[in-house]
């Protein structure tokens, strides 16, 4: 019986992990990949001027697609990683997300595919963390 549950767990993280380079190489894509080379300089230095346009669009009653796509994007990952890894502290999720999406800011900085926004870090990190709090 215990052979049959251990082999249940593995087929779900086998398909999890599965899952997790799926959404990987989406995310990679739709962040990277599928851009054009920019010219001039595209990059966002000032730090929460995407949160502060976000307040400002709620106020006049509309909702920013960049600030919810950011945190819908990484919405996946906050599932996906800790059943791949086994993590259970929320932090570990969190700090993935972290690394995750500072490494496709600095592809996007040095390969000019995008514009690096230090609002998108948070924001993706935000994604993975939302997730863990809906678990619960």
């Amino acid at each position: 019986m215990s052979d049959r549950r251990c082999t249940g767990m593995n087929k779900r993280k086998d398909i999890s992990t599965a899952l997790l380079g799926v959404v990987v190489a989406l995310i990679l894509w739709i962040t990277i990949l599928s851009r054009e080379k920019l010219t001039g300089t595209p990059n966002s230095n000032y730090p929460f001027h995407a949160l502060v346009s976000f307040m400002k669009e709620i106020q006049r009653g509309k909702i920013g697609a960049n600030f919810l796509g950011n945190i819908i994007l990484f919405l996946p990952v906050g599932v996906l990683v800790p059943v791949v890894t086994g993590w259970r502290k929320m932090w570990k999720t969190a700090v993935s997300g972290l690394g995750f999406s500072l490494l496709i800011e600095i592809i996007q900085l040095l390969s000019r595919r995008g514009v690096f926004d230090p609002d998108d870090i948070l924001l993706n990190c935000l994604g993975c963390i939302i997730v863990n709090f809906l678990k619960k």
